[in-house]
């Protein structure tokens, strides 16, 4: 309720004059170009913008929070009674029935105001101004970190394939404009907004089978992860108790990728870390495969500035459980030994690997 109230109170404004929109540009470069070390299309370093060609589009709508000249929170939106088939391909739009459909993207919080309820505020009047458009159907991609927090919302995969972002493989979400039920059951703070302005004769059943959970590429039932874990048995977490995994099991996810996906690219700024449950890994240019129990992306999870050294891509269909390092930073809080134990078996993988590489190194 008080996240609700929070988000009416803050103005949301869509841009339209040129110094709305530089100013919000200016605010997509300092976290994609410095934040978040991310190359896009558009990146001008000299001018510290980041301007794109759906920018200047009749179907894009950009909105910001904050004032004109000095924008706290963004967002673009692109509408679409008929997709262009570009972005039908790579959204797997084709799975959708015929509606108006939003393209969420370039989602971002000054990072000095997070956890302030920017987001939310985004969000909560976004919602009405979509409704006002016409809009049945939001579709956004996300990051393997940020999954859980936008299934919170009330956003949910819909078996799409995977798309290559800019820093790492991320997967498509939907937000029915019109299924109060499903943000109740998710105890969405955008459950009474929805609720209030949903249009009631809304037809979710051409929708059902996209959104059941057999079909979607990653798994957050906690039995089912922690029964992976337990057939899969990573080095990783050898010696850690029943405790451990359930805490595990519920903060972790499972992911699926399939054979020549990319998981992570070179020189980004990610947090998450990957054990292989299936499948292999392949580190490009290195010839080193990563095959199952073994780590992925430890260095940028533990390290300080958490980028990724290397660009990884499946080499088979794999499942990979994805952990956030905010998981280890909680456990160390509620049991200190077991975050022990999980850090020297982490400690003891990346010695392993780097003895491995200087082997490699010496004999060529």
């Amino acid at each position: 309720m008080l996240l609700g109230l929070v988000s009416r109170a803050t103005k949301v404004l869509q841009a339209g004059s040129e110094a709305e929109r530089e100013a919000i540009f200016k605010l997509r470069y300092s976290i994609y170009g410095k934040e978040l070390q991310r190359d896009y299309p558009g990146m001008d370093h000299a001018r510290g913008i980041l301007r794109q060609g759906e920018d200047e589009a009749p179907e894009t709508r950009l909105y910001y929070t904050g004032s004109a000249d000095a924008p706290t929170g963004t967002c673009r939106a692109r509408i679409w009674d008929e997709p262009p088939p570009e972005i039908v391909e790579e959204l797997s739009l084709q799975r959708f029935p015929k509606v108006r459909i939003a393209y969420l993207e370039r989602l971002m919080v000054r990072p000095t105001l997070r956890g302030r309820l920017l987001l939310p505020a985004l969000l909560w009047h976004g919602y009405e101004h979509m409704l006002r458009e016409g809009v049945e159907l939001c579709v956004l991609t996300c990051v393997p970190g940020l999954f859980r927090h936008y299934l919170r919302l009330g956003a949910r995969p819909y078996g799409a394939k995977l798309v290559e972002g800019a820093s790492a493989t991320e997967v498509p979400l939907v937000i029915v404009m019109h299924d109060p039920a499903h943000l109740k059951k998710m105890n969405s703070f955008m459950y009474p907004q929805m609720k209030k302005l949903a249009r009631k004769s809304f037809d979710l059943k051409p929708l059902e089978p996209l959104l059941a959970p057999e079909a979607q590429p990653l798994v957050f039932d906690e039995k089912r992860i922690a029964q992976e874990i337990k057939q899969a048995g990573p080095p990783l977490f050898e010696g850690a108790a029943e405790s451990t995994l359930k805490a595990l099991a519920e903060r972790a996810f499972i992911l699926e990728v399939g054979a020549g996906e990319m998981l992570v690219r070179k020189g980004t700024a990610d947090r998450e870390m990957f054990v292989v449950l299936s499948g292999e890994l392949e580190v490009e240019g290195r010839g080193v495969l990563i095959k199952p129990g073994e780590p992925m992306g430890e260095i940028g999870f533990l390290g300080t500035p958490g980028i990724r050294t290397a660009t990884v891509r499946a080499v088979t269909k794999s499942r990979l459980l994805v952990l956030r390092r905010r998981f280890l930073d909680d456990l160390a809080e509620k049991d200190a030994a077991a975050a022990y134990k999980l850090t020297r078996n982490l400690s003891r993988a990346l010695a392993d690997r780097f003895a491995e590489a200087r082997a490699k190194e010496r004999a060529q």
